[in-house]
């Protein structure tokens, strides 16, 4: 699509006279570069946001997602809060890498391609004003400079994830895989389990412990006095008092 456009549109604007044949294969390819940095920064932010995440090997803590958005927010500060193509602070460009290697290794694809969003539309509004590597006194220049970065930040982020999805796949399909082989176990055993997170009350029943009772997850809520409420009378003061002695055993 970028390339189509480039080509088809540049030819009229010679015609008309808008600009310079001798110009045209320098515009041509900033007009393809604007474009295609365009696709590979939107399109991946869209998709992200309209499908179901896949869940990851191992979850991120809110606290580093904090952390990570303080060292952004730190990183682009010093990278495009700079004067004008300031030359100290052109290398400094290369520092945002390490915002998007740490979200590319380590959060899910929403965050990742926000997160490039961000960095691009600072450099954009940044250079805009006349602030960061990007403010040059050339404006050919400084627009193929802004597409090669958003290019490069959303590729490099995403170019991870993928790798660190491939290396992960083997791990969650083992892991499906054995929840499958205990679901079956139980059904052919009629037995169920269940897991209580202590701190929020939150208690998981296996399929077979719903079929067991009776429920189903839409009209039951498993939590832990809903877990009571389905247990015999009779024997309700005997589960309570087990369950004290092994959070008091911590067992």
């Amino acid at each position: 699509a970028a390339l189509v456009a480039a080509t088809l549109a540049l030819p009229g604007l010679v015609y008309f006279e808008a600009m310079q044949g001798g110009d045209l294969l320098a515009n041509w390819f900033t007009w393809w570069l604007g474009d295609t940095a365009g696709i590979v920064l939107l399109v991946p932010l869209v998709v992200a946001w309209t499908r179901p995440q896949l869940p990851l090997a191992r979850r991120v803590s809110r606290g580093e997602l904090v952390i990570f958005g303080l060292l952004l927010l730190l990183i682009l500060g010093f990278v495009f809060g700079g004067d004008p193509g300031a030359i100290g602070r052109r290398p400094g460009a290369f520092l945002v890498l390490v915002a998007t290697i740490w979200a590319g290794c380590r959060f899910d694809e929403r965050s990742i391609t926000s997160a490039a969003v961000m960095m691009v539309a600072v450099a954009v509004w940044a250079t805009v004003l006349g602030h960061g590597p990007f403010a040059l006194a050339d404006v050919n220049v400084s627009l193929l400079y802004l597409q090669a970065f958003a290019a490069v930040v959303s590729l490099a982020g995403l170019a991870l994830h993928a790798l660190r999805r491939q290396r992960d796949d083997p791990t969650l399909a083992l892991a499906r895989l054995r929840e499958a082989q205990l679901a079956e176990a139980q059904r052919l055993a009629s037995i169920g389990s269940w897991r209580w997170n202590i701190k929020s009350n939150e208690v998981t029943w296996s399929d077979e412990l719903y079929r067991i009772f009776g429920r189903s997850p839409a009209e039951f809520s498993p939590m832990y006095e809903g877990y009571l409420s389905v247990v015999d009378a009779r024997e309700r003061d005997r589960v309570e008092s087990a369950i004290r002695e092994s959070l008091r055993a911590r067992e």
